[in-house]
């Protein structure tokens, strides 16, 4: 999981440009805006803190609102599990209930104690729903190397459909043989 510490730089590494009018200021809360929406709190709570010193006293304490909220969730996907199963079936949560981005942190993390199918699955399912194809058709060409059963899993999972929007999904599914 990303460091969500304060720093002087953008989610893709460019130095963040104070708020010096209104505009601008607006702006960079919309941005945090984007980023909150799409679970990345990390990012969103660098662009909020940037935000809540601009010129506009009502974007400043709406920035400082949202950025509090990001600290909250950031603290909550560091919850302590007994083991590396706890971790793993938060993140199967966390996909059901469509948070894609918050889940692939935390399926990587339990990625981090050993693989098994059903993990580089739901990590394909989080990486594929969050638009990374790349990486979801990685997470799932393995999972079928630890399990055959995988693909059938895939043709049958109503979540899968969605991935088949991706050219490499369809071919990785059907059976090789």
């Amino acid at each position: 999981m990303k460091k969500s510490g304060k720093t002087n730089e953008s989610h893709d590494g460019a130095p963040f440009e104070p708020p010096t009018d209104a505009r601008s200021h607006t702006e960079c809360f919309a941005q945090g805006m984007r980023l909150f929406s799409t679970g990345d709190y990390g990012a969103a709570y660098e662009v909020f803190e940037s935000a809540s010193n601009g010129p506009e006293l009502s974007v400043n304490e709406s920035a400082r609102m949202y950025a509090r909220m990001c600290r909250q969730k950031l603290d909550r996907q560091r919850l302590e599990f007994a083991s590396p199963q706890e971790r793993y079936d938060f993140g199967v949560d966390l996909l059901r209930q469509e948070r894609f981005t918050e889940a692939l942190n935390c399926l990587e993390a339990a990625l981090k104690s050993g693989e098994t199918a059903p993990l580089r699955y739901a990590l394909a399912l989080a990486a594929g729903n969050i638009g990374d194809p790349g990486a979801a058709i990685k997470h799932f060409r393995r999972a079928c190397e630890l399990d055959a059963g995988t693909r059938a899993t895939a043709r049958a999972d109503a979540a899968f459909q969605n991935l088949l929007q991706f050219a490499e999904f369809r071919d990785a599914i059907v059976e090789r043989g």
